[in-house]
């Protein structure tokens, strides 16, 4: 995990992921769960997400369709899966 940081939660050291892997790592494993997971990561921290990054990755990864689907602001997880499906 090289993209990662240190928070203290409670008192607590820990390791957590930077928000643009969680977005990614959601859109991998591509549930409806995950997907508003990953929307609501989206809407939550727009203005702050590295998009030359997710773009990047997505293209990597071959999930390049789901994030541009995220991006365009389809909020319905069911609209999301019948336009990933149309693929």
């Amino acid at each position: 995990m090289k993209r990662r940081v240190r928070i203290n939660f409670a008192g607590i050291d820990c390791w957590v992921t930077y928000r643009e892997d969680y977005i990614m790592s959601k859109l991998v494993f591509g549930g409806w769960q995950d997907f508003s997971d990953a929307l609501g990561c989206w809407l939550r921290f727009n203005n702050e997400l590295d998009e030359h990054y997710l773009d990047l990755v997505s293209k990597q990864l071959d999930i390049h369709q789901e994030y541009t689907l995220l991006k365009s602001g389809i909020d319905d997880p069911n609209d999301f899966f019948d336009k990933v499906k149309k693929k």
